[in-house]
């Protein structure tokens, strides 16, 4: 009977996260819609320059799919669905306030006990930006990342609450958008303990969040709204060993800007290879990353 409830007490928990989600989605659609403006035609090129650099004056929903491979003693799969709407603010004359936030919809398998996995919600990451908008072709933005423990499956929870600083720099010339992005999240609140990060969880206890997350990107646009992109997401997890730390893909793909009616959109195909990734848990070989844009221009 134990084991109903917590099956129905989990099965409550993922329909209240999707309930959410689509509840986001939609507010995120209509805001796009309240706030962009009737401008002339923006060109195919310049509105992929716009999706390729953060700190743009562009509204933007993006679904962003990463499949990894191989992960774990069984070469499991784990897929992340991250949905991010993106939606920036005019702060005065010079200055932009950028908002970021990531609901990951997750399926992790137990690559512990090796009993299956799970699919729900994970925890929410909520980033914002000051960006000043007179430097010509470059720009950055500086300010704090959330996060918040929001996920319904054990397997991916944390129960823990984080800070930390953010900065984004890129650079606009020609054919190229280039930069990166940087966080460091930090624990303030919630139950943590001095577990290694990769052993099972213990009842409520969770390694106390320490980690830091980098993502450079390098794009070059071909024309018409194609383009190509490199743009992978390094991860360094500071509570555990050396040899389980850090998460270093290399690789990259190519994308388009384009229209369905009325609606311009972002795609793109990426695919990754760790060249090095945790051994403990013996991390993913191959990440295969699709996005599917939802584009509101400001112009």
């Amino acid at each position: 009977m134990q084991g109903i409830e917590r099956r129905r007490r989990g099965a409550q928990r993922i329909h209240r996260g999707y309930a959410a989600f689509i509840m986001l989605a939609c507010l995120t659609c209509l805001t796009a819609n309240a706030i962009a403006e009737e401008k002339p035609r923006m060109d195919a090129t310049e509105l992929a320059k716009q999706t390729q650099d953060p700190t743009a004056n562009l509204i933007s929903l993006p679904f962003q799919n990463n499949t990894s491979f191989t992960l774990g003693r069984e070469d499991q799969v784990q897929n992340v669905l991250n949905v991010q709407p993106i939606i920036p603010f005019s702060v005065g004359k010079d200055w932009r306030l950028l908002t970021r936030t990531i609901l990951p919809l997750t399926y992790q398998p137990d690559i512990v006990k090796g009993s299956g996995g799970s699919f729900g919600l994970g925890d929410t990451t909520f980033t914002a930006w000051v960006a000043p908008t007179f430097l010509g072709h470059w720009t950055f933005g500086v300010g704090p990342v959330l996060y918040f423990p929001t996920a319904t499956v054990d397997l991916i929870r944390t129960n823990q609450w984080g800070i930390g600083p953010s900065a984004v720099v890129a650079y606009k010339k020609d054919r190229w958008v280039v930069g990166g992005m940087m966080n460091h999240v930090f624990r303030f609140a919630g139950p943590s303990s001095d577990l290694d990060p990769n052993q099972t969880f213990i009842d409520n206890e969770r390694p106390s969040l320490n980690q830091m997350t980098l993502q450079a990107f390098l794009n070059y646009n071909l024309g018409k709204g194609w383009y190509l992109v490199s743009a992978p997401l390094i991860t360094a997890n500071w509570k555990a060993s050396p040899n389980d730390r850090w998460l270093v893909p290399i690789g990259g793909g190519a994308g388009k800007v384009f229209a369905l009616g009325a609606q311009k959109m972002n795609a793109s195909l990426q695919a990754y290879y760790n060249v090095v990734s945790p051994d403990n848990t013996q991390g993913p070989e191959w990440t295969i990353r699709f996005v599917m844009q939802f584009l509101f221009p400001k112009g």
